[in-house]
């Protein structure tokens, strides 16, 4: 039931452009797309490091490490966001915290900081800013996000599969209202060579 819902859902996405021109979905089964035998790629998680900072700017991200409340760090970014030695790493290592920790509107106050001293937002700051959104499924919440992947392709920044897993699985996981959003971005995740897990196709054809 599932590979046959899939299959027709393919059927009415008739092109993607490949390296060897037009590929007809509709002509193609299910493993031909999806790759069910193996794991599909693993997950690009973050993983925010300071290593390579020296000086002040490796002190402040040691400093920033030692806090356990993401509401600190973000204190102390705040205070020192004008500083030569604040990096990007700093930025996105609060914003990682500040997600696990579910606090949007300091996320969204550091993507504003982001953007002042003229640095360039991310994957990883808008993946963040996609797991708080869906921390808790609503509307709102789900319109949020559909505004902020537009922003984030207008930024030419390219989702990766985490931005996929996030926000297909979040609007998958909320009304009906978005289901048509979820199957188009699954589709689009195929065509740039992303295979969507069993996980995250159950969750958008069997709500």
């Amino acid at each position: 039931f599932f590979f046959y819902m899939f299959a027709a859902a393919l059927s009415r996405r008739s092109v993607v452009v490949g390296v060897r021109g037009i590929r007809n979905y509709a002509t193609l089964s299910y493993r031909d797309i999806v790759d069910i035998s193996s794991s599909s790629k693993s997950s690009e998680k973050s993983s925010v490091s300071g290593e390579h900072l020296s000086g002040p700017a490796g002190r402040l991200f040691k400093q920033l490490s030692s806090y356990d409340d993401s509401l600190e760090m973000f204190g102390l970014l705040k205070t020192l966001k004008n500083a030569k030695h604040v990096q990007k790493e700093h930025f996105d290592f609060v914003m990682s915290k500040l997600s696990e920790q579910e606090n949007y509107k300091e996320l969204n106050d550091m993507k504003s900081m982001i953007a002042d001293k003229k640095m360039v937002a991310s994957v990883d700051t808008y993946n963040s800013l996609f797991s708080t959104l869906f921390s808790e499924i609503s509307e709102s919440g789900c319109d949020n996000a559909i505004d902020l992947w537009k922003e984030m392709k207008s930024n030419d920044v390219k989702p990766n599969e985490t931005s996929y897993n996030l926000f297909i699985g979040g609007l998958a996981s909320s009304s009906k209202r978005y289901s048509s959003k979820a199957l188009d971005e699954l589709l689009q995740m195929v065509d740039n060579g992303i295979n969507p897990s069993s996980e995250l196709c159950y969750k958008v054809f069997l709500p």
